[in-house]
């Protein structure tokens, strides 16, 4: 988890009724998940990267929120370990 949490939220703004983050160790939200991510609620961070979900391909975002790489979606990723992952 490297420090980080996933958390669900209602939102009734939200088609699904409920919306995802990720918070620190001191509870504090750092971003939300975009809604054309998905994410399993389950998933974890593992070296930095948190593995999503878009509509027919999966990618990573780091602790910031942000797609690493930004321009690279694969067919099927897994988790990272010691600094690397199969795609």
């Amino acid at each position: 988890s490297g420090g980080f949490a996933i958390v669900k939220r209602k939102d009734s703004n939200n088609i699904y009724g409920e919306k995802y983050g990720v918070i620190n160790t001191k509870g504090n939200l750092l971003f939300e998940i975009p809604d054309e991510i998905s994410i399993n609620s389950e998933d974890d961070f593992f070296d930095g990267y948190l593995k999503v979900r878009l509509e027919n391909s999966e990618a990573y975002i780091n602790s910031k929120g942000k797609m690493v790489p930004s321009d690279t979606v694969y067919e099927e990723v897994t988790d990272f370990k010691n600094g690397r992952a199969f795609v």
